[in-house]
């Protein structure tokens, strides 16, 4: 009996070109990612960035790495550490090296006493060194001793990339930090409510034994409304300095900028960081009258997905922290126009803010635009369907090819037996 002549089905390949075929046609879940970046304002200061302490991200990186010398922001530390170890009526003693510290200063004299609440105002209002000194010793007991708190603390913050040597900030060489390292030194400080209080203060009366007197908050930046206060400083290799945080549209920032070329730069640079940061936050509007996707069948019949109803958040987003997932009921090819399609997630960085009801409509012939796409999808969709007719029809043909060789067996099997000899 000879073989039979039909090929043997191959539908490896077959099977490949349907599965790619309905997974065009059935991919029921699309992502969108809003990607528009802001620019960052034109900065004469070396190093900047600005940071959400809300939502722990930063908005603005510039040069946020590079390690200058931090001047009197130190005194932010310094500050942690004295309300962290002492209560505010705690009575700290002025050394002679404490009474000759310059040039900033409230002329401490040797022996001097003020409380731990005094020495915290003296601090963040007047940038006061022999102030910072004073406390470090009563802290620490020495310079050294309380160097080694502070970087302790420092790293406990998370200031990878900082080392301190004085509690006042005037210059050593190994004494530096990052704008980065900055911000996350201000989030820290302001969570202690004597450090936020006496940093939004604007006058103080000090306690003093020799002078009694008033000091004023030398922060420009506390005549704006928002502002939480912040912290300045000065030497000649740091420059001009700043931390400066506010409280706007929901969101607290601290913005950092090193290494100005004078105090005019300084204050002009936190205020377009944080204006800059600020304006990224607006509203996030999605129209029902916008298709939110075009979706090409594979024989090229374009669909278009749009809200049921215009959305309009009720906070304010920056746009590159908001991501859209579209999930549809069914696939688009079984989807009928005006039904409702599925739905538009929306999110916030990882929260889901919103949950829109999507409608499904097919563009009007007028409308349906040919492109490489539309005809590359439908001719891979027809080829398929050719590819798996071919297939069947092989299948068909082998289950059929033993009964025909069988017949014809029995045949002349017959024929040979009607036969006479």
């Amino acid at each position: 009996m000879s073989k039979s002549t039909y090929p043997a089905a191959k539908p490896r390949l077959t099977q490949k070109i349907i599965a790619l075929c309905i997974s065009l046609a059935l991919a029921p879940t699309l992502t969108v990612h809003a990607q528009d970046a802001a620019n960052t304002p034109t900065l004469a200061a070396k190093s900047a960035v600005v940071f959400d302490a809300t939502d722990q991200a930063w908005i603005t990186l510039d040069h946020p790495d590079d390690q200058l010398y931090p001047a009197s922001l130190t005194k932010m530390l310094t500050a942690i550490l004295l309300v962290e170890t002492k209560q505010p009526g705690d009575v700290l003693t002025a050394s002679s090296a404490a009474a000759g510290q310059e040039p900033s200063n409230i002329s401490l004299h040797a022996g001097e006493k003020l409380t731990a609440q005094d020495c915290l105002y003296a601090m963040m209002l007047q940038s006061a060194n022999d102030v910072a000194y004073m406390a470090a010793e009563n802290v620490g007991g020495s310079i050294p001793k309380f160097a080694i708190l502070m970087n302790d603390r420092a790293k406990a913050i998370g200031m990878t990339h900082s080392h301190f040597v004085t509690p006042n900030g005037l210059h050593d060489e190994n004494h530096y930090s990052t704008a980065r390292d900055m911000a996350l030194l201000m989030q820290e400080a302001l969570k202690h409510p004597e450090i936020a209080a006496a940093l939004k203060t604007k006058s103080y009366k000090l306690h003093r034994s020799y002078e009694p007197s008033v000091m004023t908050n030398q922060n420009e930046m506390l005549s704006d409304p928002d502002s939480l206060g912040g912290k300045s400083g000065f030497t000649d290799q740091a420059g001009s300095c700043l931390i400066e945080a506010a409280n706007k549209k929901g969101h607290e920032l601290i913005a950092v900028n090193l290494k100005d070329p004078t105090k005019k730069d300084m204050y002009a640079d936190s205020a377009a960081l944080l204006s800059n940061a600020y304006d990224q936050f607006q509203p996030f509007n999605k129209s029902a009258a916008d298709p939110v996707k075009t979706w090409i069948s594979p024989l090229g019949i374009h669909y278009e997905f749009r809200l049921a109803q215009s959305y309009t958040s009720q906070a304010d987003l920056r746009s590159e922290d908001v991501s859209t997932k579209i999930t549809l009921n069914q696939a688009p090819a079984l989807i009928l126009p005006g039904a409702q399609a599925g739905t538009l997630h929306l999110y916030n960085k990882d929260k889901e803010i919103a949950a829109i009801p999507l409608i499904a409509a097919i563009l009007p012939s007028s409308e349906q635009a040919s492109s490489p796409l539309a005809s590359a999808c439908a001719i891979t969709f027809l080829l398929a369907l050719l590819l798996a007719y071919n297939y069947l029809l092989a299948l068909g043909e082998q289950k059929k090819t033993p009964a025909v060789v069988g017949s014809m067996r029995t045949t002349r099997e017959k024929v040979s037996q009607s036969m006479p000899n």
